[in-house]
């Protein structure tokens, strides 16, 4: 998996040549800290990742459907599944947080809730970590 970050292509035709690219390797891509900065919608849609990482910052409150945060992540999530691509939430710390995730249907989550602070190999596998069916 190769993850990048939003500002570091600057065009729509560089990030097509990076997408092709990783993808004749058989590399996954995600446009990661999705939300932090200058969110392009473009290419979301015109050179869809693999994943989008949504940031922390839109992730650590999202425990109200009524806030106006919970209401973007669940627009985005629905836009990011029409485009073929998974989502995962970054900066997951606590139990509410991963039931708003799984009620918002994002893919993946991401944090301490699924880390702990253990350094054990089992554990850092399962970082990037699926909702069970």
């Amino acid at each position: 998996m190769c993850e990048i970050h939003e500002a570091a292509v600057p065009d729509l035709k560089h990030m097509a040549e990076i997408r092709s690219g990783l993808q004749v390797l058989g590399v996954r891509f995600a446009y990661d800290d999705f939300g932090a900065g200058q969110a392009r919608l473009l290419e979301l849609v015109k050179e869809p990742p693999d994943i989008l990482k949504f940031d922390y910052s839109l992730i650590s409150g999202l425990t109200s459907p009524a806030a106006t945060t919970y209401q973007l992540v669940k627009t985005l999530t629905e836009l990011v599944n029409k485009t073929g691509s998974k989502t995962l939430a970054e900066g997951v710390e606590s139990e509410d947080v991963v039931r708003a995730c799984r009620q918002l249907g994002i893919d993946y989550i991401q944090g301490f809730f699924t880390a702990g602070s253990s350094r054990s190999p089992r554990i850092q596998s399962i970082l990037y970590r699926p909702f069970e069916q």
